[in-house]
C-alpha cells in the first residue's frame, strides 16, 4: 500500500505516466487480498487513480470505473464515519466534477455540489485549514455553476463562503488566498447587480493582498498576483482619473518585475501590463507608450509561437484538487483563482454552440487573468474612436468616465465605439479638412492611422458648410487612403470598402440632383460593396450589402429596360431576409427595402410583405424581456406589418396563410412567457440532462429580469448577458421535443381547438383598407371567408371611439387602468347612448357574419367563439344587437339569441393546459376569496353578499367551498387552496400591468398582491373555471393590439380551461346578482361555464329598465 502512494505522489510531482500506472496495478493487486483496516484506503487510493488517468485521458469509461471504487471505498461495510473527513468524499465530488467536464452531465454537477456540502457541515469542528478547504471547494464548485447556469443565488452563496473562508484565516498564506479569491468574486457580483461597493470593496481588499504579499517570504509570484489583481480591480471603475492610469501602469510594472523570463507565468504578467500601457496610449498617444506596448507584444508573440500553452487553461479541476504539477499547496492563491478563470474560459467557450454577435458576448466574469493576447493592430479603430471621444469631455468628471469606458474597451467589453465623430469643426471643405489633420494624433506610418481616416469623411460630411460634390470627393479621397493603408490583418476591412461604397452612391444622388447619368459612380459603389461583402461576416451584411441594394435600384431606375439590376437588387434583400446567420434587425431592415422595392415596382408584393412580418416577429420572439418585447411591438408596428400582410393574403385568396400569421403574431408576449417559465419545461423522450439544464438556465434568466427591474445606478454587460442566455435558452429549447412551441402545430393554423370540438371559430381582421372575418368549423377544418364590406379601419376606429366616449358618459372607465374596479352606481344621461354602439357592432360586424353562416335564433343557441384582432377586441362583440333603452331588451334583436359567445385566448392555445380534458368530478371543489376593504382604493361592501350566495349554492348541492376573506385571504392561504379547487371565485379589486404581465395582481389586505407571476409557479392541476368579479379583468391596452394582456388572460394561461371577466367597471351590486344565477346554472342545472354566463346575461338582459352597459360587460373565455 505505501509503494502504491508514494508512486501516486511521485506523479502528481513529476507526470510522468509511469509511475501512475504502477500505483493503479499494485492497488488492483491489493484489492482482492486487503483486510478490512486497508479496504478503504486501498479504494480510495484506486479510484483516486484511475480517475487521474482517465483525466489525463480524457476517459469516460475509465473515470466511470475510478467513481466507482470511491463509491464503494464510503458504502462498504468496512466504511466508518471518518471517510468523510478523511478525503474519500472530496475526491468523490472531485471526480464528479470532472466528470461534468468530459460529458455535461449537469447531475454530476450538482451531485458534486451536495457532497461538497456534506463535507462542509462535518468539518465545523476540525481545524481552521480544514475547514477553509472545505469552503473553497464548495465556493468553487457552486462559481463553477453560476458560470454556465448563472443564478444569482449561487453568486451570493460563493461570496458569502468566501467571506466565510476569509475570516478563519489563520497565517498570511490563508488570508492572502482568502483575500484575491474574495475579490474576484465581488468583481463578478458587481457585474450582475450593478451596486458600486463591490468595486470599493474588492479595490480595499487587494490593497491589504498586496501589502501581505509584499512581506510574505517566498512569495515573489503571489506578489506579483495580486499587483495584477489590483490593477484590475482599479480598472474596474467607472471613472477613471489621470493618476489611477498611473497606478495601474506602476503596478503591473512591479509586477512583470517579479516574473522572471522563462517562467509559466511570465505571459500573464506581460499581458496585464500590455493592457494597461494599451488604457494609457490611448487616452494621450504617447509615443514611449505605444514602443513599450509593442515591444510586450513582440515578447508575448514570441513565447506564442514557440508553443507555450497556459497550463491555466488546459489543466482540470482534478489536478487543483490534487495538487498536482503546479498546482500545489505553495501557490494556493494561484490556485485558486486559475480555478475561477478556467471555468470562466470553458462556459465561454463551449464546444458545438451558436456563435452569438460579438466574440465578447458570452463575457461574464472579470478579467482579472482572463487576459486575452491583445492585437494592436486590430485595437486601432477603437482606440481612435475613444481618442476623440476623450477631447470632446467639457469637464474633468466626463474625462474619468470616458476614461473608465477606454479601460473596459481595451480588455474585450462594452466594445461600442462612437457612432460619429464628436469634436466640432466648422467652415469651409478646406478648413475643416485643415483642422482635422492638425487634429490628427499620430502620423501616416503609424498602423492606427487608416482608423482615423476612416473617421475624416464623417466629420467632413457633418461640420463642413458647404458640402457639395466636391466635398464627397474629398471624403471618397480619405476612404482610399484608409483602405490603401490599412494592414492585411485588420478584421474590419469590409468596413472601409463599405464606407467607400457609400460615398459612391451620395455621389451618384449629387450628380442626378445636377441632371447628370451618375452610371460609373454606381458602378463603383457596387464594385466596392461586392467587395466588401466577400470578407464581411454575416451579422455585420447589412452594412455592406445594403449599399449594393441602392447602387442596383439606382441603375434600374437609369435604366428600366435591363431588369437584370432589380433581380439582384431583390435576391440580396431575399437573401439576407432568410438567412438566419443574419441579425434579426438586419433581416428586419432587408425585409423593409424589399417592400419598399416591390410597392414600388410592383413585384414580389405578397412575398416582400410576408417576408417583413416574419423578420419583425423573429425579433420579437428573441426578446429576453418582455418590457422590451411590449416596447418594441410598439416600435417595429406589429399590426401594422400583420394588417399590410394578410390584406395581400385577402387580395389572393390565400385565406390560410393569414390565419397562419394571425396565430403565429399574435399574443407573442404569451408565447415568449412560456418560453421563459421554469415550471412549464416536462421531460419526455429527451434527454433529462437537457431539461435539467433548461431549468436552471430559465431560473438564471428569470434573476437577471429580476435585476433589470431593480433600480439600479448601472449595471454592466447585460446586453451580452441576455444574448448569452437567449442562445443557452434557444439551444436547449431546441434540444427538448417537448418544448413550448411558437409554431403552428401540423401546419394548420388553429387545428388544435378545432380537433378538439372548439368550432366554428370566427377570426375577425382588421386591415387598413378592409375587414374580413373567417370562419374555421370542423371536424373536417373548413375555411369560410366573410368580407365585412361595411368595416374598414376607419370605420372600426370610430366605433371604438365612440363606445369610450359611451362609457365614459356613464361614469366607468375603459381602457388600460393601472387599476381595475368596482364602482357603485353608473351615471345618468349618456350623451353617447351605449345602445348605438351594440347596434353598430351588430349591423357592420356581427349581423353579416350571422347571415353568411345561416344561424337562426333558437331557444338553446349553439356555441361561437370568436378570435377578435386589432381594435375589434376592444367591441363587446357577445352583447352586439339592437336594443331599446328604456325596454330593457325585451322586444330587442340580440346576437345572444342566436349564439353562446366566447373569446379564444389571445395566444396560442398548442402551448398551454387549456386544452386538456377536464376532470368534470362528481364533486367538484370551490375556492372563493373576497376582499372588501382596501388599503388605498374603493371599498366593495357587495362582494361579501356575493361570496354568501356562491357559498350558499353550492351547499345546497352538498358541494364543498373553502371561502378565503378578509385577513384569512393571505398568499399562502390562497396558495395552499388553489391545486385542489376545480372552480376559482375571485371577488376584489385587479391590478394590471400592461408591460410586465406577470406582475399583475389581485389584491387582497393590507394592499398584499397576489402576482400573476406567484400563480405561474403553482401546479394547478384541477383547474377549470375562473371567475373574476374584480373590474375590467378582461381589458387590454390599445397600444399592443395584438396582445390582449388582460388579468383573464393571464389567468388561463395559468392553467385554467375557462375565465369569466368583465371589459369595463361593473356595478357593484350586479356583481352578486351576475355571479350567484351564474353558479345556480353552472351547479344546479349542470351547464357549462359559458351558458351559465350567458343565461344570466340574458335574465339582466330582458329585466325592464336595466341597461345593456350594466350585464354587457361579462365576457367568457376559453372552453
Amino acid at each position: 500500500m505505501s509503494a502504491a502512494q508514494e508512486k501516486y505522489e511521485s506523479w502528481c510531482c513529476t507526470n510522468r505516466s509511469s509511475d501512475l500506472d504502477s500505483c493503479i496495478q499494485c492497488c488492483l493487486n491489493a484489492v482482492s487480498s486487503a483486510s478490512p483496516a486497508f479496504f478503504v484506503p486501498v479504494f480510495h487510493l484506486l479510484g483516486k487513480a484511475l480517475c487521474s488517468r482517465a483525466v489525463q485521458s480524457s476517459s469516460l469509461q475509465e473515470l466511470d470505473e475510478g467513481i466507482e471504487y470511491l463509491h464503494t471505498a464510503i458504502t462498504s461495510e468496512y466504511s466508518t464515519p471518518e471517510c468523510l473527513t478523511s478525503g474519500v468524499l472530496a475526491d468523490l465530488a472531485s471526480a464528479l466534477h470532472s466528470r461534468w467536464h468530459l460529458d455535461n452531465q449537469l447531475d454530476d454537477l450538482n451531485a458534486s455540489i451536495q457532497l461538497r456540502r456534506l463535507v462542509l457541515s462535518v468539518s465545523s469542528t476540525y481545524p481552521c485549514e480544514t475547514q477553509i478547504a472545505s469552503i473553497a471547494a464548495l465556493s468553487t464548485a457552486l462559481f463553477l455553476r453560476f458560470t454556465h447556469f448563472p443564478r444569482m443565488a449561487d453568486l451570493r452563496e460563493v461570496v458569502e463562503l468566501d467571506r466565510r473562508a476569509l475570516e478563519l484565516s489563520f497565517d498570511d498564506r490563508s488570508r492572502l488566498r482568502g483575500l484575491c479569491t474574495m475579490a474576484q468574486s465581488l468583481l463578478v457580483q458587481w457585474e450582475y447587480d450593478g451596486e458600486s461597493n463591490h468595486v470599493e470593496s474588492a479595490i480595499n481588499i487587494l490593497r491589504e493582498a498586496v501589502a501581505i504579499g509584499r512581506s510574505m517570504p517566498n512569495g515573489a509570484l503571489d506578489y506579483a498576483l495580486t499587483l495584477n489583481a489590483l490593477s484590475e480591480a482599479i480598472q474596474y471603475q467607472l471613472s477613471l482619473s489621470k493618476e489611477d492610469i498611473d497606478e495601474c501602469v506602476s503596478l503591473d510594472t512591479l509586477a512583470l518585475t517579479y516574473v522572471p523570463k522563462g517562467h509559466r507565468e511570465r505571459p500573464l504578467a506581460l499581458a496585464a501590463l500590455a493592457t494597461t500601457i494599451l488604457v494609457r496610449y490611448t487616452i494621450s498617444f504617447q509615443n514611449d507608450d505605444f514602443v513599450l506596448y509593442n515591444a510586450l507584444h513582440d515578447e508575448l508573440r514570441f513565447i506564442l509561437d514557440a508553443g507555450y500553452q497556459d497550463a491555466a487553461t488546459l489543466a482540470d479541476y482534478w489536478a487543483f484538487t490534487q495538487n498536482i504539477g503546479p498546482y500545489d499547496s505553495e501557490r494556493s492563491a494561484l490556485t485558486f483563482i486559475f480555478r475561477q478563470r478556467l471555468f470562466i474560459i470553458r462556459a465561454e467557450t463551449q464546444p458545438n454552440e451558436a456563435v452569438v454577435n460579438t466574440p465578447y458576448a458570452r463575457k461574464i466574469g472579470p478579467g482579472v487573468f482572463l487576459r486575452r493576447l491583445v492585437d494592436p493592430i486590430g485595437c486601432g479603430t477603437l482606440a481612435m474612436a475613444r481618442f476623440i471621444d476623450l477631447q470632446d469631455a467639457s469637464s474633468e468628471e466626463q474625462r474619468k468616465a470616458k476614461r473608465g469606458t477606454i479601460a473596459w474597451a481595451c480588455r474585450g467589453k462594452l466594445i461600442q465605439a462612437s457612432p460619429k465623430a464628436v469634436k466640432p469643426f466648422t467652415g469651409s471643405i478646406r478648413e475643416v479638412e485643415e483642422e482635422w489633420l492638425a487634429y490628427m494624433p499620430v502620423k501616416d506610418d503609424h498602423p492606427w492611422a487608416w482608423a482615423f481616416y476612416v473617421r475624416f469623411p464623417i466629420q467632413l460630411w457633418l461640420d463642413a458648410d458647404d458640402y457639395n460634390l466636391k466635398a464627397l470627393q474629398t471624403a471618397q479621397k480619405y476612404a482610399h487612403r484608409a483602405w490603401d493603408i490599412h494592414p492585411s490583418n485588420v478584421p474590419w476591412g469590409y468596413q472601409i470598402l463599405g464606407h467607400i461604397a457609400h460615398l459612391y452612391i451620395l455621389q451618384a444622388q449629387k450628380e442626378c440632383e445636377d441632371g447628370a447619368t451618375p452610371l460609373e459612380a454606381l458602378d463603383q459603389a457596387i464594385h466596392y460593396a461586392e467587395m466588401a461583402s466577400k470578407t464581411c461576416p454575416p451579422s455585420r451584411r447589412c452594412e455592406v450589402e445594403l449599399n449594393a441594394v441602392d447602387a442596383y435600384i439606382m441603375k434600374h431606375r437609369l435604366l428600366p429596360n435591363d431588369s437584370s439590376f432589380l433581380t439582384c437588387a431583390i435576391d440580396i434583400c431575399r437573401k439576407n431576409c432568410t438567412d438566419t446567420d443574419v441579425d434579426a434587425w438586419d433581416r428586419c431592415t432587408f425585409a423593409d427595402r424589399l417592400v419598399d422595392i416591390a410597392k414600388e415596382f410592383g413585384v414580389h408584393v405578397l412575398e416582400a410583405l410576408l417576408l417583413s412580418f416574419e423578420s419583425v416577429y423573429d425579433i420579437i420572439s428573441e426578446k429576453f424581456n418582455i418590457h422590451d418585447a411590449v416596447e418594441d411591438i410598439n416600435y417595429l408596428a406589429l399590426s401594422d406589418a400583420l394588417s399590410t400582410a394578410a390584406e395581400q393574403c385577402f387580395k389572393v385568396g390565400a385565406h390560410e396563410d393569414v390565419l397562419r400569421m394571425l396565430e403565429k403574431g399574435r399574443g407573442m408576449v404569451w408565447a415568449r412567457l412560456v418560453q421563459l417559465q421554469a415550471r412549464r419545461v416536462k421531460g419526455g423522450n429527451q434527454s433529462g440532462n437537457d431539461v435539467a439544464q433548461l431549468k436552471l438556465m430559465l431560473e438564471a434568466a428569470a434573476d437577471e429580469r429580476a435585476e433589470e427591474e431593480e433600480p439600479r445606478k448601472r449595471r454592466l454587460n447585460i446586453g451580452c448577458r441576455q444574448r448569452r442566455l437567449d442562445t443557452d435558452i434557444q439551444r436547449l429549447i431546441n434540444r427538448v421535443q417537448d418544448r413550448p412551441t411558437l409554431l403552428v402545430e401540423n401546419g394548420r393554423p388553429f387545428i388544435s381547438p378545432v380537433l378538439q370540438g372548439i368550432s366554428p371559430i370566427v377570426v375577425l381582421f382588421a386591415g387598413v383598407h378592409r375587414c374580413d372575418a373567417l370562419m374555421i368549423s370542423g371536424p373536417t377544418y373548413t375555411i369560410q371567408h366573410i368580407p365585412l364590406l361595411e368595416c374598414d379601419r376607419n370605420t372600426l376606429n370610430a366605433l371604438v371611439l365612440k363606445m369610450h366616449d359611451a362609457l365614459k358618459d356613464e361614469g366607468l372607465t375603459r381602457g388600460s387602468p393601472r387599476f381595475a374596479v368596482r364602482i357603485d352606481e353608473v351615471g345618468d344621461a349618456p350623451q353617447y347612448p351605449f345602445e348605438d354602439v351594440l347596434a353598430d357592432t351588430w349591423r357592420i360586424i356581427v349581423e353579416p357574419i350571422l347571415k353568411a353562416l345561416q344561424i337562426k335564433p333558437s331557444s338553446c343557441p349553439p356555441r361561437l367563439w370568436w378570435y377578435p384582432t386589432g381594435p375589434f377586441w376592444q367591441l363587446p362583440l357577445h352583447a352586439a344587437g339592437l336594443y331599446q333603452p328604456d325596454d330593457g331588451g325585451v322586444s330587442s334583436t340580440s346576437v345572444m339569441d342566436y349564439v353562446v359567445s366566447s373569446y379564444l385566448p389571445p395566444f396560442n392555445v398548442t402551448s398551454t393546459r387549456i386544452l386538456r380534458k377536464s376532470l368534470q368530478p362528481e364533486q367538484p371543489q370551490i375556492l372563493a376569496v373576497y376582499q372588501s376593504a382596501f388599503h388605498s382604493h374603493s371599498p366593495l361592501p357587495n362582494v361579501e353578499p356575493e361570496v354568501r350566495k356562491i357559498a350558499e349554492i353550492a351547499s345546497q348541492r352538498g358541494i364543498p367551498i373553502t371561502v378565503l376573506g378578509k385577513k384569512d385571504a393571505t398568499i399562502n392561504s390562497i396558495s395552499s387552496a388553489l391545486p385542489k379547487a376545480n372552480i376559482v371565485h375571485f371577488a376584489l379589486h385587479g391590478q394590471q400591468h400592461v408591460d410586465a404581465p406577470m406582475n399583475s395582481s389581485l389584491l387582497l389586505d393590507n394592499g398584499t398582491q397576489l402576482k400573476l407571476s406567484h400563480l405561474m409557479e403553482l401546479n394547478l392541476p384541477n383547474a377549470d373555471l375562473v371567475f373574476l368579479s374584480a373590474c375590467e379583468t378582461a381589458t387590454g391596452d390599445k397600444k399592443v393590439s395584438e396582445e390582449v394582456i388582460h388579468i383573464a388572460a393571464a389567468m388561463m394561461f395559468v392553467g385554467f380551461r375557462s375565465a369569466i371577466g368583465t371589459m369595463w367597471s361593473i356595478n357593484d351590486k350586479d356583481g352578486p346578482e351576475v355571479a350567484g344565477e351564474t353558479y345556480h346554472n353552472l351547479l344546479n342545472k349542470a351547464m357549462e361555464p359559458a351558458r351559465a354566463l350567458h343565461e344570466s346575461m340574458n335574465m339582466m338582459r330582458r329585466r325592464q329598465g336595466v341597461s345593456a352597459i350594466r350585464w354587457a360587460p361579462f365576457v367568457h373565455l376559453g372552453i
